[in-house]
Formats: C-alpha cells, structure tokens, sequence
C-alpha cells in the first residue's frame, strides 16, 4: 500500500500502482502528471525524485495523447544516461469514457 489506498503490485521486471478511486482516476493529462509526480518516489525513490525534477511541469502531459496513445507506447522519464523508467497509463471503460486507473512502470535501457 502507498498512501491512502493505493495498491503498488511488484512484478519481475515491473510496478504497477492501482489507483481506481473517484478522487484520483482520470482523463485529464495535467491530473494524471500530477498523480504521477506525487507517487513515483514512493516506488523508486530519490532516483525517481531526481529525475521528475528535471522535467519541467507539463513535461510528462506533453509525451502524447493519455487516454489513446500512452498507453500503447508509455511515456519515459530518463533516470541516468542510457537508463529509464517507462510509463504506461491503464485504462478502464468508464460512464463517459475511458479512465486512467493503474500505471505500469519498468526500469528500461534506452
């Protein structure tokens, strides 16, 4: 568990954080940055701290379209020289369309 309610499911060579609350699922990349931001420490910590710090806010919502295409491709925050952490939003159908409610992350060479 990571903060209130949050579910972290470690894998072999992957992390995955469950996060299907109604305050904290989305569609809105900014929200999603934000969550991201705020819970990637908690699963690598300083590294990950490290490395969001050199992306400028706005920097993780700009890689591509959340609900469509990050899920597919995942977005990448690069922790040393050749060396990053890969994103992959997951979503859920919801009543007024797809909702981000898990990320899956893995540590990957570039």
């Amino acid at each position: 568990m990571v903060g209130d309610s949050l579910l972290v499911v470690r894998a072999d060579s992957s992390v995955t954080l469950l996060f299907d609350h109604p305050m904290v699922r989305t569609r809105i990349p900014e929200k999603f940055e934000r969550f991201v931001r705020s819970t990637l420490p908690a699963l690598y910590g300083a590294v990950a701290d490290s490395a969001l710090a050199r992306i400028p806010e706005g920097g993780l919502a700009r890689q591509g379209d959340l609900i469509n295409e990050l899920p597919e491709r995942g977005m990448r925050i690069p922790v040393a020289p050749g060396l990053s952490i890969a994103l992959y939003p997951i979503t859920r159908s919801g009543r007024d369309g797809p909702l981000v409610t898990q990320y899956r992350t893995m540590v990957v060479r570039d």
